[in-house]
């Protein structure tokens, strides 16, 4: 069997400042994500070399394989793949007259919830890591994004970002200024990514090389979003030919996520 060539199985973390007293250590770390998403292209390209069989064939497997398990989640099974296990979900209302009539889509909501397996957590702890050498930055360099909130004895503390309510980025290099029409900050869905919803300019509160402060456009719904900033400002907040963005290394969780229970091994299914 061929070994492949597209993965070299190590993780790098990116080291970002802390910026709030109430976290330990002088850096947190993040994973570095690479630039683009694989899809079964890529897969197929892998798989063939792997096997030594044709990409043709091998694309048609993952296809169908892809099929399979799709067919399976929506005819109300759990599945347990070598890297993940999870099912459908599901909810909604019903009122007593409704019971024996044929159940309202408007008032049911489907969806399926994916879980890493034992195997994957293992090959996570146990894979080589490293420490990314961040080049010098030149344009902006966009690190976290968070909202603030109080605990209960009046302390401040980090919140996942809510639609309607004030959300905070940091970074470098980030004050957001120029003529360029894709300049601001724009959210685009990890589950829809044709939605892309941009707050321009004259929406940014406090707008400094350091943090943008914002409300949160209320279409920015719970969920995982990609965040990029735009702008035509470089070093010292000056005015550059060239437009420069900067996206978060990891989606941003809007809203709070679904509870995962990590130290279940089967499916699961509501």
């Amino acid at each position: 069997m061929n070994s492949g060539t597209i993965f070299n199985k190590t993780l790098s973390f990116i080291a970002y400042e802390v910026s709030m007293s109430t976290m330990p250590g002088d850096y947190y770390l993040k994973v570095k994500t690479q630039p683009v998403t694989l899809t079964n292209n890529e897969f197929s390209q892998e798989v063939a070399i792997r096997m030594n069989i044709s990409q043709h064939l091998a694309l048609g497997v993952i296809r169908t394989y892809a099929d399979v398990v799709k067919d399976a989640i929506i005819s109300g099974y759990g599945v347990n793949t070598e890297f993940c296990y999870g099912g459908p979900t599901g909810e909604g209302t019903l009122d007593k007259a409704d019971l024996g009539k044929a159940l309202d889509n408007s008032r049911i909501k489907a969806n399926a919830v994916f879980h890493p397996t034992k195997s994957l957590r293992e090959a996570l702890a146990s894979c080589p890591k490293e420490l990314f050498k961040q080049p010098a930055v030149v344009g902006p360099w966009l690190t976290d994004a968070y909202a603030l909130t109080y605990d209960e004895e009046g302390n401040q503390v980090r919140t996942y970002p809510k639609a309607g309510n004030n959300i905070i980025l940091t970074g470098n290099n980030l004050k957001v200024g120029g003529n360029d029409s894709s300049i601001g900050v724009a959210f685009t869905s990890i589950e829809t990514p044709s939605t892309s919803i941009k707050v321009s300019l004259s929406d940014i509160t406090i707008n400094q090389p350091q943090k943008l402060v914002f409300v949160l456009p209320t279409g920015v719904s719970d969920g995982l979003w990609d965040v990029t900033v735009t702008t035509q400002l470089g070093s010292g907040s000056k005015p550059i030919k060239t437009v420069r963005s900067s996206s978060l290394p990891d989606p941003l969780q809007v809203g709070e996520p679904e509870e995962d229970d990590d130290e279940q091994d089967g499916p699961v299914v509501q």
